[in-house]
């Protein structure tokens, strides 16, 4: 898998990774409940 270059290819290991080394991280399209909230 690693050669043919589909290894993690959906994205998870960079989500892993940014969960790893910041301390917070947005994802796009997970919104909280008080988004567009006035």
């Amino acid at each position: 898998r690693i050669q043919s270059g589909s290894y993690l290819s959906t994205g998870w290991f960079t989500l892993i990774l940014a969960m790893d080394m910041c301390k917070e991280i947005h994802i796009y399209g997970m919104i909280n409940e008080t988004y567009c909230k006035y």
